[in-house]
């Protein structure tokens, strides 16, 4: 074999070397991510999830549960309590809805489930749909860190938000940008969670702010 040859072969073998290491390197990456990441937050089917993070939530048609992955964090979600029950008479079907609820959790690198509601008849479920109570646990009894909310309860908290926003004048300029930025940011949450809102729940909004 002339040295060239020998050369070229070597140059190729090194290439190789380098481009498994490449792959297996991804590979364990990948295989550490979806570990540390694909943690689910999972609602059984009596609640109907509408939006996780501002973004619509789709569920398949069959679905007896809704799984929703979430990476590590603090995550919005958007959903309400609908189940189905048989109506007195036998000749149809009633659907029992509450308002829109929102769910605010910082997510742990565990599953978190929440439970199913214990409701075996019509009244039960009317009373529990004026204000529905979510209950969380995670798998190895891990304390899970939520908040529950009425759709009009956050958007009060959004608009307190942006009510303590501003600063007062003497104070240096950079501080007052931030403030700003996150008044902006505080705006535009009560802009978004306004147009989720219903109705009836407006006009809850308007009554609690005298507006």
């Amino acid at each position: 074999m002339t040295s060239a040859a020998f050369t070229a072969l070597f140059s190729l073998s090194k290439k190789a070397v380098t481009a498994v290491t490449t792959i297996a390197l991804f590979l364990l990456l990948s295989l550490f991510a979806s570990t540390t990441l694909a943690k689910n937050v999972i609602f059984p089917e009596e609640y109907e999830v509408l939006k996780v993070n501002g973004e619509k939530y789709r569920s398949g048609f069959f679905d007896t549960e809704h799984v929703i992955p979430l990476s590590t964090g603090r995550h919005v979600i958007l959903y309400r309590y609908k189940e189905l029950f048989e109506e007195e008479d036998g000749d149809g079907h009633v659907t029992i809805r509450s308002d829109h609820q929102v769910l605010v959790i910082n997510k742990q690198a565990a599953d978190i489930y929440i439970e199913k509601p214990q409701h075996h008849a019509e009244k039960q479920a009317r009373a529990y749909a004026k204000k529905p109570k979510l209950v969380l646990s995670s798998k190895g009894q891990q304390t899970v860190d939520y908040s529950t909310f009425a759709l009009a309860e956050f958007e009060q908290q959004q608009y307190q938000s942006v009510l303590d926003a501003p600063v007062s004048a003497n104070q240096e300029i950079n501080t007052k940008s931030n403030q700003e930025t996150r008044a902006s940011r505080a705006l535009e949450m009560l802009n978004y969670w306004w147009h989720q809102a219903s109705a009836q729940e407006k006009a809850a909004f308007r009554k609690q702010n005298n507006l």
